[in-house]
């Protein structure tokens, strides 16, 4: 049986690229901003991968398409951040049909329309805002 051999150690992991340092002294938002400016990296590369003819494909019946389950990955950190806005909001509604997209394009569209809400949004956001509780309320 043939290994498969680790192209590096660990311990010579190479630093995670462009991925943005919170200021000293900056704010909770800030250092959240920060992150997801690193991870939205790593999310691009991921779905900029998905295979435009497997955009349809389902592992079952009941289960999303790789394209619609990529088009919810685009679209999550916008309705997250959406949700917890609200001091008190209802579940999302996931029964709902899901969108299919027509192109990985479409996909990494929205991905865009979804960074750009969170960079707008979430340097507005004071540390007491970033503190509070909200609900998820029936």
């Amino acid at each position: 049986m043939k290994s498969i051999e680790p192209s590096h150690r660990a311990s010579e992991a190479p630093a995670p690229a462009s991925r943005p340092a919170p200021r000293p002294g900056s704010n909770v938002a800030g250092g959240m901003l920060a992150e997801f400016e690193g991870e939205l990296l790593t999310t691009r590369r991921l779905l900029e991968r998905v295979p435009a003819e497997m955009l349809t494909w389902r592992p079952h019946e009941k289960s999303m398409t790789a394209g619609q389950l990529a088009l919810h990955i685009a679209q999550t950190p916008f309705g997250v951040l959406t949700l917890v806005l609200q001091d008190e909001a209802a579940p999302p509604n996931f029964g709902a049909g899901r969108q299919q997209p027509a192109s990985v394009r479409e996909v990494l569209e929205a991905l865009d329309r979804s960074a750009a809400f969170v960079r707008q949004t979430l340097p507005a956001l004071d540390d007491r805002r970033m503190g509070e509780t909200f609900k998820i309320v029936a």
